[in-house]
């Protein structure tokens, strides 16, 4: 049986309506899945930032504390050999000679000196570089520099912050070798609150550098 003019035309209108249909519907599953493809990489990007950052963070508290056992590694064996001297001269009944060992070592027997700390918040990194640079400037003069943090935000100029007031002039020197090393201005911050905080020890120092 054969169809009319108009019936074939209004089959292939309706077939037509169909395939857009099934085409847009297409479209908007793949623009859905796009979508939702681009969040998830977004969320997993957050994720791994994140988990980046904790671990430089653990890295950096690390090699403070093995910084720490070293220090006290050595304090030890300093004050060990004084005792093991002071010892040996009591063990041969001199007396004398034993209290001015002592005497002659008082203040080697004391508390070690502490070495100034500096952590550096660096806020990208392409300023790794620069913190590579400064560090090594900083250990030649004895300073003690963890690995850095990357930070997100932070002051708009570069910044060297401290935490005791007794720190201040430590606080500005050390500004005067940042300024050496990046060519620019430093800021110096002092920070209350933290006099008596055992979570900072003195002679600790955070730098903040600019974006």
């Amino acid at each position: 049986m054969s169809s009319s003019p108009e019936f074939s035309a209004a089959v292939l209108a309706r077939t037509s309506r169909q395939a857009t249909l099934i085409t847009v519907a297409g479209i908007a599953i793949v623009v859905a899945t796009f979508a939702f493809s681009t969040y998830r990489l977004y969320s997993l990007e957050k994720e791994v930032n994140a988990t980046k950052k904790e671990v430089r963070e653990l890295l950096a508290t690390r090699q403070s504390l093995q910084q720490d056992v070293e220090v006290q590694r050595s304090e030890y064996k300093r004050q060990q050999a004084i005792l093991d001297r002071v010892s040996l001269q009591l063990g041969k009944g001199d007396a004398v000679a034993a209290t001015k060992t002592l005497e002659s070592h008082a203040e080697a027997l004391g508390p070690a000196p502490i070495s100034p700390r500096v952590y550096v918040q660096v806020r990208s990194d392409a300023q790794m570089a620069l913190y590579g640079k400064l560090a090594d400037t900083l250990r030649t003069r004895q300073y003690e520099v963890p690995p850095p943090e990357l930070v997100a935000k932070g002051p708009n100029s570069t910044e060297v912050r401290y935490f005791r007031a007794t720190d201040a002039k430590l606080a500005r020197d050390l500004a005067a070798n940042v300024e050496t090393v990046i060519a620019g201005t430093v800021r110096v911050q002092y920070i209350a609150g933290y006099e008596h905080s055992p979570l900072v020890k003195p002679h600790q120092f955070e730098i903040w550098f600019a974006p």
